[in-house]
């Protein structure tokens, strides 16, 4: 912007040195031929580097999608967004080309500011634009610009409001507590901030290949949050979570990795106990007994990390302890 801001005082200066009068000495003429040569120079130069900026970043109002020439490197998929509606938060914008060895620009025009902005990449195929080079409010054109060689391509425009384009990193597992018991579900998680924001949740019985969904709204008060689901059978079942901030141009997270939900237990054990002997005798009124139960089934004890474990059998013989119980003095 600064060798913009240079041109039209390089203009001025160029209009300011006067004609040579005929009759000045031979060194002072030389010098001023030599100051018309540098300011026609900086003024080529200037010039130069206006096209050049121009041409790397300027809307092109012919088509959406503006090919410049024909190349297998074409950037697509590009998504921008901030990961949260805090106004210092910056613009994360990313995007995919055809070939390696491509040298990526970010370009976004604010049509209102009669502005645009242009963000070397390199070959990385992401770039985060701060806060301070953002207009928050207002309706900016995004595309990427992408060159190998002599080619040059441009993605298709993309139109953001960044203080209402909100995607989220997809909820993690291990933060989201579960209790189940009696065919009901229950969730339990901390929102990213307070705010409107709604959580999809996806689950399926094992192998059953079919996907049910719901959606539960977040209080606007409180960052922990909670749902229940109904489960139809005591099986095993997996489920995923994602959430969105309900606002224009918000974007839903992705899916969380699959979450492993155990089988119900509906059988409760059984305790059997007989008394051994009468204990110690130093202490009256002890006696051991034995205590014996039904472990549960090898379905119901199945591992949350491998859920693929070994079979075994339904009951084992049982389990058994010895625990000295006060009984009372005789």
């Amino acid at each position: 912007m600064d060798l913009f801001l240079l041109l039209p005082v390089s203009l001025l200066l160029f209009q300011a040195v006067p004609a040579l009068p005929p009759r000045l000495p031979i060194r002072i003429q030389l010098e001023m031929n030599l100051l018309n040569k540098s300011l026609n120079r900086a003024l080529r130069l200037l010039t130069q580097i206006d096209s050049l900026g121009n041409q790397h970043c300027q809307e092109d109002g012919n088509s959406p999608n503006s090919i410049v020439t024909e190349s297998s490197v074409e950037p697509f998929i590009l998504t921008c967004y901030r990961k949260g509606s805090n106004n210092d938060e910056p613009l994360h914008c990313n995007w995919s080309v055809g070939m390696e060895l491509v040298q990526s620009r970010l370009c976004y025009c604010c049509d209102t500011c009669k502005t645009c902005r242009l963000f070397e990449a390199g070959n990385n195929s992401q770039y985060v634009v701060p806060r301070d080079d953002l207009y928050l409010e207002k309706n900016l054109t995004f595309w990427v610009e992408a060159t190998t060689g002599d080619s040059t391509v441009k993605s298709e425009k993309l139109y953001v409001v960044p203080k209402t384009t909100i995607r989220y990193d997809a909820p993690w597992g291990k933060n989201i507590s579960l209790a189940r018991a009696a065919g009901r579900l229950t969730l339990s998680w901390k929102n990213p901030e307070l705010g409107k924001i709604s959580n999809q949740i996806r689950y399926q019985e094992e192998h059953s290949g079919k996907w049910n969904q719901i959606i539960c709204n977040s209080s606007e008060s409180t960052r922990e949050d909670s749902c229940t689901i109904h489960l139809e059978s005591p099986s095993f079942y997996n489920l995923q979570m994602r959430r969105i901030l309900r606002a224009n141009g918000s974007i839903w997270s992705e899916w969380s990795e699959e979450i492993f939900i155990p089988p119900e237990i509906t059988q409760s054990p059984q305790l059997h106990w007989e008394f051994i002997d009468e204990g110690s005798r130093n202490c009256p009124g002890q006696r051991n007994v034995k205590l014996q139960w039904q472990v549960s089934s090898a379905d119901q004890r199945r591992s949350l990390i491998s859920p693929k474990g070994n079979s075994e059998e339904t009951f084992n013989q049982g389990s058994e302890n010895v625990k000295p119980v006060t009984t009372g003095s005789d």
